[in-house]
């Protein structure tokens, strides 16, 4: 649960940089799908404190997280009655190479985000390369580089401290 809460402490910042100089898309509300991506997977962990097999089995619940959190996700937020680019973000947030639309959407942000958030960890050595991604291409005006990555980085750096201060981690 505490990586998780510290996953998405670092997504949702970089989302909020990423909405900022991508026309068409608001900060706000993509901070929030930042936040909300990996809703299926609190869901999920949730109900595995009461399944011993879960509980007890760390390499099983991994499996099932990485399996079903998506549309897990997509169930909550659609219950919850989230506009459907939550929905989408949540169901597609792991779609590294989907090219769902043309326009830039908040898949996109959320896509580009974990995977600005997993350089330089171990994750880094099974995800495509951000220069792959066909998202990466979309935010910015496609202008986005890796340059202008580390620049959004840094910009989100202070409001991933805050964030992680705010949800005590």
């Amino acid at each position: 649960m505490l990586r998780l809460w510290k996953h998405v402490s670092y997504v949702a910042p970089i989302c909020h940089e990423l909405a900022n100089v991508t026309p068409g898309l608001a900060p706000d509300q993509a901070l929030l799908c930042g936040l909300l991506h990996d809703i299926g997977a609190l869901a999920i962990i949730g109900a595995a404190r009461s399944k011993p097999e879960l509980a007890e089995n760390p390499e099983v619940l991994d499996r099932v997280l990485s399996n079903l959190k998506g549309e897990v996700g997509a169930m909550v937020l659609r219950k919850w009655e989230f506009p459907d680019y939550f929905v989408q973000s949540a169901l597609h947030a792991e779609d590294w190479m989907e090219d769902i639309s043309h326009e830039p959407d908040y898949v996109d942000l959320v896509v580009v985000a974990q995977l600005h958030a997993f350089v330089g960890t171990p994750a880094m050595a099974r995800l495509p390369r951000l220069d792959l991604v066909p998202a990466f291409h979309k935010l910015a005006l496609g202008k986005l580089t890796p340059r202008h990555s580390i620049g959004i980085l840094e910009n989100a750096r202070e409001q991933i401290r805050e964030l992680r201060d705010l949800l005590a981690l």
